[in-house]
């Protein structure tokens, strides 16, 4: 009896790329005549729901006799696929090239293959007989060059373990669609969203949330998470996020809340939480799917009655977390429960420090030891304070080669040498880092486009002498004055530019200008303060 069976995963030892790297996690590849609007179908469907970036053709590609290159590059782009065998698959060139290249790429890249015989015996495909074979019969005068190679990829694609089944009954393949996707994703590990590496003091932070979402329970649950900006709040949310990915029929991270709907409006947020929750089928009833949501960076009540409301809407065994610095928006919506992220600690303040200078090549968590342990700097309440008698030695050591030739430095940090530097001009391309306090000049004489020419700056720091700390609260009335009358000493053009690339500290106090600079390359930033700027 015909039968549709699931082939278990087949990859290659060699690792694979980096997701991130890839545009797909899924090609199907498969014979359009038997399934494109059946079973292949269906599964797409299925796939695209579950978050499974997957990649299908047009059939306006398949024309012609040669393989579309569209094609073979989409491949070569997914992490794995799925090969559909149906009855009339091997008639197809087109089909039997998709399968050469996907077998070529498993053995190259460790590209993952998944299988699938949709109503043919799994004896025809492995022997190449009965319909499924005929194909080969005419192959062999007219495409004698490629035979062998289909005939290899063919018993290389069935090498993995084999599920069986005993019908072709839709209810039965529908059971094996709702199978599919979870376990693709689990295989592929696919994670929606990145949170990147070296994450400092967040494990601990993670279980109490974890506990707060009580997954044990099928009632809906509401949490929220508050703190102070940049404390971490957002990487809490998507690791839970990817964490708890399997199980919920659907998920939905709208990020930047604020901002967007500022600028996009809340309709828009609307619409891409229907469309993730729906997949783009808005007649369909929200009321019995189990969904996982994070409505992020939350700034103002009326953002949490467009897209959540009282969530009554919720299907059963529903988890939502928001994420605001605002907790007062939190009681108000009458979350079940919510979290404060805390400061980090004194040891974790200084490995997160000691990564950031690891990102500048200072190999940091070794010479802050040694400094400390000679007593030559400090870390009280974590902040690091250096003796003087170091910072006069290290400005001594700068100023060694070229004494009064502060546009020769690489480190310039005196308002006095920066000006009389970027006056000059020549030779400032070996500027390294730049701290420009400008409550200590009464004008600025040099043009700031001379900055321009700073292409190795790693630190760039514009402030009037406020401490940075003082962000972490409300900026007094009078320190918002000194900083907006400082800046105003820097007249920005709109064609203002900075190197960016090798930047990896970003620091202007009352920027004044509505946007970085078109050139900005933010790839290697670590940290960015903007504080009383006209960014929008």
């Amino acid at each position: 009896m015909a039968s549709t069976s699931f082939f278990g995963v087949s990859s290659s030892s060699t690792p694979s790329m980096a997701a991130a790297s890839k545009s797909y996690d899924v090609f199907l590849s498969f014979r359009g005549e038997d399934t494109r609007y059946t079973f292949t179908n269906y599964l797409y469907q299925a796939l695209v729901k579950r978050g499974i970036r997957t990649f299908r053709d047009d059939e306006q590609l398949r024309r012609g006799e040669a393989i579309a290159p569209e094609l073979l590059k989409a491949i070569e782009d997914s992490r794995s696929s799925v090969i559909i065998f149906s009855e009339n698959y091997a008639h197809s060139r087109w089909c039997l090239d998709e399968l050469v290249k996907i077998m070529d790429c498993r053995k190259d890249e460790g590209h993952t293959v998944f299988s699938i015989l949709y109503h043919v015996d799994p004896s025809h495909v492995r022997n190449q007989t009965g319909r499924f074979g005929e194909a080969f019969t005419g192959y062999e005068e007219s495409w004698k060059d490629k035979v062998g190679k289909v005939e290899n990829s063919l018993k290389r694609s069935r090498q993995s373990f084999w599920m069986a089944s005993t019908t072709t009954r839709r209810r039965y393949e529908s059971n094996y669609i709702q199978k599919m996707p979870n376990r693709i994703f689990r295989q592929l590990n696919c994670k929606r969203l990145d949170v990147g590496t070296n994450l400092v003091g967040i494990d601990s932070c993670i279980n109490k949330v974890n506990l707060l979402l009580h997954m044990g329970s099928n009632d809906n649950r509401i949490s929220g998470i508050y703190g102070i900006g940049g404390i971490g709040k957002t990487t809490i949310a998507k690791v839970i996020y990817n964490e708890l990915s399997l199980e919920f029929e659907c998920m939905s991270f709208p990020e930047n809340i604020g901002t967007i709907s500022n600028t996009k409006g809340l309709p828009h947020l609307k619409n891409q939480l229907l469309d993730d929750i729906l997949y783009g089928d808005q007649g369909t009833s929200m009321m019995n799917k189990r969904v996982f949501i994070v409505l992020d960076d939350v700034d103002h009540l009326q953002q949490l009655e467009c897209l959540l409301g009282n969530g009554g809407w919720l299907g059963e065994g529903s988890r939502v977390i928001i994420t605001t610095r605002n907790k007062h928006l939190l009681t108000v919506q009458g979350v079940d429960d919510m979290y404060e992220v805390p400061e980090l600690n004194f040891w974790e303040a200084n490995k997160l420090f000691s990564l950031i200078l690891d990102g500048c090549n200072f190999y940091a968590e070794i010479g802050l030891k040694n400094l400390n342990d000679m007593c030559l700097l400090t870390i009280p309440y974590n902040m690091i304070r250096m003796h003087d008698l170091i910072r006069k030695m290290a400005w001594e050591i700068i100023r060694e080669d070229y004494p009064r030739k502060p546009n020769k430095w690489s480190r310039l940090w005196d308002p006095r040498d920066i000006d009389s530097a970027l006056t000059i001009y020549k030779g400032i391309h070996r500027v390294e880092t730049l701290s420009l306090d400008l409550s200590k000049l009464k004008r600025v004489r040099f043009n700031p486009n001379v900055l321009e020419k700073m292409t190795r700056l790693r630190l760039l720091n514009v402030h009037s002498g406020v401490s940075p700390f003082s962000y972490y609260g409300r900026i007094a009335n009078e320190d918002y004055d000194d900083i907006i009358g400082n800046a105003s000493k820097m007249k920005l053009g709109l064609d203002f530019e900075f190197p960016s690339f090798e930047l990896r500290y970003l620091r202007w106090d009352g920027y004044p200008l509505e946007f970085l600079p078109s050139n900005f390359d933010g790839e290697n930033l670590i940290e960015l303060h903007l504080k009383c700027s006209n960014i929008k």
